[in-house]
């Protein structure tokens, strides 16, 4: 190979065995090397391997299709079991907004193994930039909402000049998407009806994994610029409508906040992860989102103040035999070492940690696969500013074989009385519920709405009078545990704590 000025790269390439187990290492080492006339120069001994992983494959680098830079990983798992991705296509710069910057998505129906073309969803054909995309799917039905910002940047945005916030949907598991549609004046900004947020100088939805609580409300966390000055808060985004329309907590999370990630808890409450300096911030709410606590600090998660990820791995309440949930970081003072991180008491301890990639890396993204592996979709920044990576791996080996995934789930959890659980167009909340449940949507007169025990029973049942929008039932008498929500010819389930 004839050697250019600078640095010149050598590639070490080794096919792997499908018989090649989980967590053993690919090594190499450069012993020495030949120049042209001759002269064989030996050389310090460098390290090099790689852990050999269920899936372990490069979605994006520099160059690719024209573009110098990708960054800003997203991912979630369709209903169908596909892999969704979605990535900031940075033509020019690795920095952000207002830079000339594209959303792109990939698809994979064989756990990551290969991958779809790009498909551009936003930005395609004007300098306009679009990016920081969070994917959050529809459990009510099966849509994948794409949320991501526009125009400004952050920090030059203003109330009659934002950063813009629009979103995308997907009907068909990611295959095609709609027309991006502006949503700011939803949510702040001088066209905002709203006096909290009208004046708000700068928004935008944290990228990565927005989520969605049991009750059936889509929700994702804002940071916010409430003044001119750099100052970020965090504020809550939701929709109780299918992602129809968006509405603002009226209550912070955080004054001194960033990027953040929630997820729902078992209790019903819903946990707050805050990107920070030093170790992550914590932060709880007991009303789906709108009013919060005191941000406290988690000393189990170490933060170089980067955006991680949060979700939820499996719940009892789900049929399975333990909660836990997921938390990835580089969990180092540096963007580096990302890792991946298991709690088995709702968020309140991390015992398990496990690195992903030691090198330089930043921001991440989780989801489950239909068999109960976990994927992670992440920048690496080994050879060039990031490329973009996505792995895949089990539960045993993220516990070094403490804990395996249990399909648990018992099939009379989604079956009684020979009906078969089919999410439908109501909201149920609070759910979990505790004495009351509600319920909203459109009841025509003369609906039945019957409420069942998993064998059957019926515990509970109404017939409504008039067409409304809202019923409230009573669960007086109910013990804890799952139980179903008839409606006409669906069912929805309900957790009574």
């Amino acid at each position: 190979m004839k050697l250019t000025s600078g640095e010149n790269y050598f590639w070490i390439t080794a096919n792997i065995s499908s018989h090649a187990r989980e967590g053993n290492q690919v090594q190499a080492s450069v012993i020495s090397y030949t120049t042209g006339d001759g002269s064989v120069v030996f050389v310090p001994d460098v390290p090099g391997s790689r852990t050999i992983l269920l899936t372990n494959k490069l979605l994006f680098s520099g160059g690719d299709a024209g573009s110098n830079y990708y960054r800003i990983p997203a991912i979630v798992t369709a209903r169908d079991g596909s892999l969704v991705t979605a990535t900031d296509k940075r033509w020019n710069s690795p920095f952000d907004l207002p830079r000339h910057i594209d959303v792109v998505i990939r698809c994979s129906i064989n756990k990551g193994q290969t991958w779809s073309h790009a498909l551009t969803i936003a930005g395609e054909g004007t300098d306009i930039g679009f990016g920081d995309p969070a994917l959050v799917v529809n459990r009510k039905n099966g849509e994948i909402i794409c949320l991501f910002a526009a125009d400004k940047g952050f920090f030059s945005s203003t109330a009659s000049a934002p950063i813009r916030v629009y979103q995308s949907k997907s009907a068909d598991n990611g295959i095609s998407w709609s027309t991006p549609q502006d949503i700011t004046p939803q949510i702040y900004g001088a066209e905002s009806s709203n006096p909290v947020t009208q004046n708000w100088q700068g928004a935008f939805v944290t990228s990565g994994a927005a989520t969605q609580l049991k009750s059936g409300r889509l929700m994702a966390v804002l940071p916010v610029r409430e003044t001119s000055a750099r100052a970020i808060s965090n504020f809550v985004i939701y929709s109780d409508d299918n992602g129809q329309t968006w509405k603002v907590t009226a209550n912070r999370a955080a004054t001194n906040g960033n990027e953040a990630k929630l997820v729902g808890l078992e209790n019903g409450n819903v946990l707050m992860s805050i990107r920070n300096a030093g170790t992550r911030m914590f932060n709880i709410s007991k009303d789906q989102g709108m009013t919060w606590g005191v941000p406290f600090p988690q000393p189990a998660i170490t933060d170089p103040f980067c955006n991680g990820d949060m979700i939820r791995y499996t719940a009892i309440s789900d049929g399975y035999n333990k909660n836990r949930l997921l938390h990835s970081i580089p969990f180092s003072n540096s963007r580096s070492n990302i890792s991946v991180l298991l709690s088995y008491d709702e968020g309140g301890s991390w015992p398990v940690k496990k690195t992903i990639y030691p090198g330089v890396s930043a921001y991440s993204s989780l989801c489950i696969l239909n068999d109960g592996t976990i994927g992670i979709y992440y920048e690496v920044g080994e050879y060039e500013t990031y490329q973009m990576y996505f792995v895949r791996f089990s539960l045993d080996w993220l516990t070094n074989g403490a804990d395996t995934w249990i399909d648990k789930r018992n099939s009379n959890i989604n079956t009684f009385a020979g009906f078969v659980e089919n999410p439908s167009a109501y909201t149920v909340y609070p759910n979990p519920a505790e004495g009351v449940v509600n319920v909203s949507g459109t009841f025509e007169m003369n609906t039945l709405v019957e409420i069942y025990n998993p064998q059957g029973e019926l515990m509970n049942s109404t017939r409504i009078k008039n067409s409304e929008s809202h019923i409230q039932l009573s669960l007086q008498g109910f013990s804890s545990g799952i139980y179903f929500l008839k409606i006409g010819g669906t069912v929805e389930k309900i957790i009574v704590k």
